[in-house]
């Protein structure tokens, strides 16, 4: 999160999903190096599939960011809707939806 040693991070986790490949954190993970990467299209691969997996609200913030980031902005408000159902008083995604 802090985008310090991404390609480290991006080895060890890709090393995790060799172990576990439909766990949904280090399938998140793996996106979110990528994301912080700059490589949104690979990213949304691995969200996605760490989604389909998994209902968990930093999960689809993950994915919406990288839609955003794609600038699909209906997407990204969809699965940002999507968390905040999951975490009604996260104040992040409030404000990401404000627009």
């Amino acid at each position: 999160d802090n985008n310090l040693r991404l390609d480290y991070a991006k080895d060890l986790v890709a090393r995790a999903l060799e172990l576990e490949p439909q766990n949904a954190a280090f399938l998140d993970s793996y996106g979110w190096v990528l994301y912080r990467l700059g490589q949104f299209d690979e990213a949304l691969k691995y969200l996605l599939q760490a989604a389909s997996i998994q209902s968990d609200p930093t999960v689809f913030e993950h994915v919406g960011d990288t839609y955003m980031s794609l600038k699909e902005t209906a997407q990204a408000k969809d699965w940002w809707r999507k968390a905040l159902k999951l975490q009604p008083d996260n104040k992040a995604l409030k404000e990401k939806l404000k627009d």
